[in-house]
């Protein structure tokens, strides 16, 4: 790779301007570097973006929201087949980790968070599959009690015992 020097990115206007930039480029790399990595609250603090003409270092405090810089990156006509690298549910990952970590979450407090949504989620659709085979077991015993019922018409004739009165019909 050429020499190149770096430019520091640290207001959204220079932000708005490497993106443009960047959006231009069929290939661009990326690195990211964390404060506190061993700490309960580890901070995005640079992010490394190299061209094979420009190198810039982007400030996420002070150069404004990084949506667009994102967008850059998982976007699929960046790749020359016009795929996309990542799945919908990758990027979707993505961005609740990053998410997550803006709420001030470390990395393992991330996992663990992303460990109980996904237990969370098996269990909904276990309850789901257990409320459509209750919701199919009551369908079915109502089919049996309407085959069970028996018409008016030919409803039962009893008599008093010894009381010699007339037939009744039961039903009325």
């Amino acid at each position: 790779m050429p020499s190149v020097t770096e430019e520091i990115v640290a207001r959204p206007e220079e932000l708005a301007a490497c993106c443009k930039y960047l959006a231009t480029c069929s290939e661009f790399g990326f690195d990211t570097e964390f404060i506190g990595e061993q700490t309960f609250i580890p901070q995005l603090c640079l992010i490394q973006v190299a061209t094979w003409e420009r190198l810039f270092l982007i400030d996420p405090f002070t150069a404004g929201p990084l949506d667009e810089f994102w967008n850059l990156v998982v976007d699929p006509s960046r790749t020359g087949g016009g795929n996309r690298r990542y799945s919908q549910l990758d990027i979707e990952r993505l961005r609740r980790i990053g998410s997550l970590t803006a709420s001030g979450l470390n990395l393992e407090g991330v996992r663990h968070v992303l460990e109980l949504e996904a237990e969370v989620e098996r269990l909904a659709a276990e309850l789901d599959r257990v409320r459509d085979e209750a919701r199919d077991r009551i369908e079915q015993t109502h089919r049996h009690y309407r085959r069970d019922l028996v018409p008016l018409g030919q409803a039962l004739v009893f008599r008093r015992a010894g009381h010699g009165d007339a037939p009744r019909r039961t039903g009325r």
